[in-house]
């Protein structure tokens, strides 16, 4: 017994099927969680305190509602006017959430000055904005 072509509704009435193709709800099913893998990829910030810096993230897809970061791994920093470094005894935040994007605050023993232009390595990152 084979069954195709199913679908569900919370209705009395009864609409047209609906088609989409894989890409299509590829898309809607990002809506609701985002894995990233950046593998080194690099994203723009700025320091905001001593120790202190912000790297932005946009989603690849809206989100269906403001998101909770799950998990999160960065690895190298770059500030403007000094070496590359890996911050030591971090604590990672998002903050600035949104549908489109969060900003992760990652804060460090290591004094890296006020405002000015930094990259970030962003390794890992689950996002869920699920039910």
């Amino acid at each position: 017994m084979e069954i195709t072509g199913i679908q569900l509704e919370i209705s009395d009435s009864v609409t047209d099927f609906e088609y989409r193709s894989y890409g299509e709800e590829l898309t809607l099913c990002k809506r609701y969680y985002h894995y990233y893998y950046g593998n080194s990829a690099m994203h723009p910030g700025r320091t905001i305190s001593s120790n202190r810096l912000d790297i932005a993230y946009h989603f690849p897809v809206e989100l269906r509602t403001d998101p909770t970061l799950e998990a999160t791994d960065i690895g190298q920093v770059y500030v403007a006017d000094q070496s590359a470094f890996n911050p030591s005894n971090p604590t990672i935040a998002a903050v600035h959430i949104s549908t489109d994007g969060l900003v992760i605050r990652r804060t460090c023993s290591e004094t890296v000055g006020a405002n000015k232009v930094c990259t970030g390595q962003i390794l890992y990152l689950r996002i869920s904005a699920e039910l």
